[in-house]
């Protein structure tokens, strides 16, 4: 037990540290051997060691004693070895002297200086001296000084002072009755018995007994209440004027007389802030140097401990003293950190022993708090302070106590002790401070508040921007200019001397400010133009247009608040919305510290806090936080907290609003004064308490009832739950009871317009991670039946969904995918747990697309993603994963839209695979069978019986076949798909005109079944392919409808003569068109004039043939003879007028034209058809014509001379004439041609 004892006591040795000063200076630092110099120098009499306060000035002083003081008869190196050797024998260590005896320490250290004041000062100072000299030596060593004090009497010396009274009362008697005292000295004794001697003698050691009580009554009575002046007279003129230390000058000369001091140290004298003592003291060293009898022994040295600014003038200082030794400061606030560290032991270059007990104080916290530490003593204390509270605490609170903060702690109660004297009674700056922690809060809260509505308006603002408010004005302002008015304007003045123009375009620079038109006293007016060339107008003067009319007002007030957020858009808005109600919910549970984070704050605190720079510091660090009271107070079981007492009350009395984050320390006592009912009560909804009870009472009624209140939808209760999940404590427990006590949470969290959708993310993260797989899936609210729920909803919408979920586990997933059947459109696999990937391809949780379906091979076959968007059934059945392929079997339909048709470069499957598909799809979709063999042309079959052979319906894919070409091009599978449909479709028809070409090539063309050809040339193919038809052998009969064929494809067989002349189909073509019946014509001319009689050609049937000039000759006349002479109109007349036949008509016809010819044309009919008429009938004709040609007609008897003018026609006309002797010859005669015309 002794040996406990002893070892606790080893450990408090190692953590505590004394106060006093230390005398660990080396003798060869400087200011111990400028001291020593100072004090051996004969000249040096008053010596200052200056520094500032804890400097260690007396710690130069117990430094210099120990290596100096001592006795003149121990050499220094004997005292060395005593030190070292003999005095660690405690045997030896009385007998050997530490110290000269000549050494005087006189300290005058107060608490209460400021309170003196004056002269009162002065004298309070003296009379401490004069206290410290005579106390300090034993009163037999001044037997006759005046002043006397209280000493201790041996009980030795009463009975020797008794015996010595008792002795001087008898020697008194015998001298003054020498007979009757010998005679009783001599009788007393005889005679008498035993019991008498014995009597007597107890009777005499009670008599002496009862003297020396006397003896002791008296010499304790008498007391020095106080340093008296003796027989002066307080009453003296004189005497009243000097000092405390004059009028006791002779005391303290015969205290220097019979003791042997010579060396003064006098600390603590500038404690009291006065220069005079100095020159008393001074003074006093003056006379006790001058003194005879003392300059004997050797001078009296004063040596004074003072601060350096003790002294206001310059020269002060070097007047009082003989010597200044400066001390520098050991520590002060720019090194205290090493000190510290040296002294808490903190730094690398400590090796923690199993003997010192633990802290974790780190380095970093000493670099935060060094500057506030400026002296020595009290680092010192406060370390000490901290161990003892450490100790004690931590002993007595199961709570984990964090060092820093109780060191902080005791920084603060030695730095101001007062006001930790306060905080104890709840009260002081400490105290304070966070009583203004909620006002602060609620200023706040109010302020975000206040931008909550402002936001809240200007999301519902049409105007999305500050631009589009400044149009809105704009054109508020210029209501009164006509529709048609341009080169706006806007005019402001402020008075009648100054006006500013704006356009339009400028005000609408982001940099332009509205306050232009919100001058005191503007005014504002629109300058405009009615149209381009006009002169300008004004509108009327708005005075103040802001206050002019309700509409501008509102207009700039919702200006003000744009400009304010410089929101731009309603999402934009939104977002703002969101991250003010977070801060909003966040502001209860924020620290001190977190509030003074922001300067603003710290600005709204008191001024007793704000000048308290090291209270500041503390709380913005959070090293005295609201849990300050664990740190300094016992904790006593069932007890609580006043803070506590009070949230007792407000819900008692139903007075309190909720405080999410009030911080109950005792919850487990706070809830056994709460009644159940209490629990119903949103005062109650308390994070501390839900926290406490979800842990160590899952199963208490009051838990049961606080949650039901937690589930009830109301705004409380939404922001409590948001609230917590930020938490992150207890939040497993707290995610399974609410959810299974109601399934609208996870509705009222997405419904929440404010979230973030990053935010309802960590939310759901929270839900799925912590909640139970019943309480999910109750939680999947669902609109209606075929609604898929909105946790299916959330999850299924995000690709990211499993990096964004990051602590759901594998198993969870799992369920959750399997119980609300979770359908993927889009989610990333690579990064995902490998059994969630497989679970998600066997349990079909995807949909079939491009997107999923690469990020299922990225995962499971990456080797095949070159080929996967080319062949991606192929890929698949290489895959072999029967569960993924069972998946594509089952959904053919979604799979060949999702993939096979929807990604564009998928077109090389393989006929296998493609048939496959076909195969899945025949019955069901047919449409897109066609689709498939479209997009995948890398297939192709020889024959069209070949594709699906083992299908008896494979036939309905013959039509996409040759609809895309997928077959091989020959007559034999055009006959075959003919002969399926019976008919030439589009689908053959257009296959056919592709491949016309290479099913020619094969040379297959004979035999062609009749109503196969008959069908294909009737059924509209190309051009080309009917051209190409026409080549090859005809068809025999031709039981076609001309009717059926376009103009250009009869042309086309009456040109190859694939028809053959019929009277039948002349008067069809003549039916059809003009242009091919004359082709017939044209080509069968042969045929058709023997078969004239069977045409019955009209005079409009003859006109065109004529016209056509098809026929010539014999063949143009007999076409011409179909019609009568009479017949002949004007404008028959003129096409046979110019046709180039020539006397080939009959003379009928010929004077039928002429009649109906104009005069002019008359000239070349008669030239050319003159061959018809005889001599007199030609000049007759002649006759006819205009008469220059009328010499040509007379005709007498003899031969008469004509002269034509030389022209074409003339020539022409008269070399005809001359051939069939009409007149003799023709010469030319310059202009004119001259000749006779034959007589008659």
């Amino acid at each position: 037990m002794n040996g406990k004892i002893q070892k606790q006591k080893r450990k408090e040795d190692i953590v505590y540290q004394d106060l006093t000063p230390l005398n660990q200076i080396k003798p060869e630092e400087e200011s111990i051997q400028a001291l020593r110099w100072a004090i051996e120098n004969s000249n040096v009499k008053n010596i200052a060691l200056s520094g500032p306060y804890g400097s260690g000035k007396s710690s130069v002083i117990q430094s210099y004693l120990k290596e100096y003081d001592v006795p003149k008869r121990y050499s220094k190196w004997y005292m060395k070895w005593y030190y070292q050797g003999l005095g660690k024998i405690p045997f030896l260590k009385r007998f050997i002297p530490k110290s000269s005896g000549r050494v005087l320490l006189i300290s005058l250290a107060t608490f209460d200086e400021k309170n003196v004041a004056g002269d009162s000062k002065k004298e309070e100072l003296q009379r401490g001296i004069l206290k410290q000299l005579f106390y300090k030596v034993n009163a037999s060593k001044i037997p006759l000084s005046r002043y006397r004090k209280l000493h201790h009497i041996s009980g030795r010396k009463y009975v020797i002072a008794t015996i010595c009274v008792c002795l001087f009362i008898l020697a008194g008697a015998y001298v003054a009755f020498p007979e009757a005292t010998g005679s009783f000295l001599t009788d007393y004794w005889q005679g008498i018995g035993r019991w008498d001697i014995i009597f007597r003698v107890v009777a005499l050691v009670g008599l002496l007994g009862g003297i020396s009580y006397l003896v002791w009554m008296f010499t304790t009575r008498f007391r020095i209440k106080s340093i008296a002046v003796g027989d002066i007279s307080a009453e003296g003129t004189g005497v009243a004027e000097e000092s405390i230390l004059d009028q006791n000058l002779d005391e303290i000369i015969y205290f220097f007389e019979k003791t042997k001091y010579n060396l003064v140290f006098i600390e603590d004298l500038d404690r009291f802030d006065n220069t005079e003592i100095f020159i008393n003291l001074r003074e006093l060293n003056d006379t006790l140097n001058g003194y005879e009898v003392l300059k004997k022994r050797g001078k009296i040295t004063f040596v004074y401990a003072v601060r350096d600014d003790l002294f206001n003038a310059d020269t002060e200082r070097t007047k009082f003293f003989d010597f200044v030794v400066p001390v520098i400061p050991y520590m002060n606030e720019t090194n205290s950190d090493q000190v510290m560290n040296d002294l808490l032991k903190i730094g690398d270059q400590y090796e923690p022993r199993k003997e010192e007990e633990q802290h974790e104080i780190s380095k970093e916290y000493v670099k935060q708090v060094y500057p506030y530490i400026g002296d020595m003593r009290l680092l010192i204390n406060t370390i000490n302070e901290f161990w003892v509270y450490k100790r004690i605490l931590k002993k007595d609170t199961q709570d984990k106590l964090n060092d820093e903060k109780m060191m902080s702690l005791m920084i603060y109660k030695n730095s101001y002790p007062q006001d930790f004297a306060a905080l104890e009674e709840e009260k002081g700056v400490v105290k304070e401070a966070f009583e203004q922690k909620e006002q602060l809060i609620s200023e706040q809260e109010k302020k975000l508040k206040r931008r909550k509505e402002d936001l809240y308006r200007l999301q519902e603002d049409a105007a999305n921007s500050v631009r589009e408010i400044k149009i809105l004005i704009l054109a508020e302002l210029r209501k009164t200019v006509p529709k048609a008015g341009c080169s706006l304007e806007y005019v402001v003045r402020v008075g009648s001397n100054s006006s500013k123009r704006f356009e339009e375009s400028a005000i609408l620079e982001a940099d332009f400010s509205m306050d232009e038109f919100r001058k005191k006293n503007a005014e504002v007016c629109v300058e405009y133009k009615e149209s381009y060339y006009s002169s300008t107008k004004k509108t009327e003067w708005i005075t103040e247009p802001e206050y002019s009319n309700a509409r501008l007002a509102d207009l700039f007030a919702r200006y003000d608040l744009h400009k304010e957020y410089e929101i731009t858009s309603v999402e934009e808005a939104k977002l703002e919305l969101e991250k003010t109600d977070r801060k909003i919910r966040n502001l209860h549970a924020a620290t001190l510290s977190r509030l003074l984070s922001d300067k603003d704050m710290i600005a709204q605190m008191s001024e007793s806090v704000k000048e308290n720079e090291l209270l500041v510091f503390l709380l913005r660090k959070g090293y005295i936080d609201e849990n300050y009271a664990d740190y300094i107070n016992y904790f006593r079981e069932g007890t609580i907290s006043k803070a506590e007492l009070n949230f007792i009350r407000t819900v008692h009395n139903n007075q309190s609003e909720c405080n999410f984050d009030f911080t109950i320390v005792h919850p487990a006592n706070v809830i056994e004064k709460l009644f159940d009912y209490e629990f119903e009560q949103p005062e109650l909804l308390n994070y501390s308490l839900m926290d406490y009870m979800l842990e160590y009472i899952p199963d208490d009624k009051k838990l049961r009832i606080l949650l039901k209140q937690v589930v009830n939808h109301s705004e409380n209760s939404r922001q409590f739950i948001l609230g917590y999940l930020s938490r992150k404590k207890q939040i497993k427990k707290f995610i399974e009871q609410i959810l299974m006590l109601s399934s609208m949470v996870w509705k009222d969290i997405e419904a929440d317009s404010i979230l973030t959708e990053e935010q309802k993310y960590i939310y759901l993260n929270e839900i799925l991670c912590f909640g139970t797989i019943e309480g999910i899936v109750s939680n999947n609210y669902k609109e209606s039946e075929t609604d898929v729920g909105i946790i299916r909803q959330r999850i299924e919408k995000e690709p990211d969904i499993f990096e964004k979920l990051p602590d759901v586990v594998t198993e969870k997933w799992i369920q959750i995918l399997g119980e609300l059947e979770i359908d993927f459109f889009e989610v990333h696999l690579q990064k995902t747990d490998r059994k969630i990937v497989d679970f998600i391809i066997t349990n079909w949780n995807f949909q079939l697309n491009r997107y999923m379906m690469k990020e299922i091979f990225m995962v499971c076959a990456p080797k095949y993603l070159p080929l996967l968007f080319l062949a991606n059934y192929y890929c698949l059945q290489k895959l072999g994963n029967n569960d993924l392929l069972g998946y594509v079997n089952e959904n053919m339909k979604d799979y060949v839209e999702n993939i096979t048709l929807g990604v564009e470069t998928n077109t090389k499957e393989n006929k296998e695979n493609v048939e496959r598909m076909l195969g899945k799809l025949l019955d069901t979709d047919l449409s897109l069978c066609g689709k498939i063999i479209e997009k995948e042309n890398n297939v192709h079959w020889d024959a069209l019986e070949d594709c699906l052979s083992q299908r008896e319906d494979a036939n309905k894919l013959w039509k996409f076949l040759l609809q895309y070409d997928r077959i091989t091009a020959n007559w034999q599978n055009c006959i075959a798909y003919y002969e399926l449909n019976e008919e030439v479709d589009a689908t053959l028809r257009d296959y056919v005109d592709r491949n016309i070409d290479s099913i020619c090539e094969r040379n297959e063309n004979d035999n062609l079944p009749h109503d196969f050809l008959r069908a294909l040339l009737m059924c509209d193919v190309s051009y080309k392919t009917f051209d190409t038809l026409t080549r090859i052998p005809r068809l025999t009969p031709f039981d076609c409808e001309c009717t059926a064929f376009n103009e250009d494809r009869l042309l086309l067989m009456i040109q190859r003569g694939y028809l053959l002349f019929s009277v039948e189909i002349l008067e069809e073509l003549k039916e059809i068109s003009e242009e091919i019946w004359l082709a017939y014509i044209d080509e069968y001319k042969k045929e058709f004039l023997e078969n004239l009689q069977a045409e019955n050609l009209g005079l409009e049937d003859v006109k065109i043939v004529l016209d056509e000039m098809i026929f010539v000759g014999e063949d143009e006349n007999t076409v011409l003879q179909q019609i009568k002479p009479s017949e002949i109109d004007d404008e028959l007349a003129e096409i046979l007028y110019g046709l180039r036949t020539e006397e080939c008509y009959e003379k009928p016809y010929v004077e039928a034209v002429w009649n109906v010819l104009p005069e002019e044309c008359r000239y070349s009919w008669l030239c050319k058809h003159m061959g018809v008429y005889d001599q007199d009938e030609l000049a007759e004709h002649f006759a006819q014509l205009d008469k220059t040609y009328h010499v040509l007609a007379e005709r007498t008897d003899h031969n008469h001379k004509y002269r034509l003018y030389n022209s074409e026609y003339n020539r022409v006309l008269c070399e005809k004439l001359k051939k069939r002797g009409y007149i003799t010859g023709v010469t030319v005669k310059g202009n004119y041609l001259e000749g006779y015309v034959r007589k008659k």
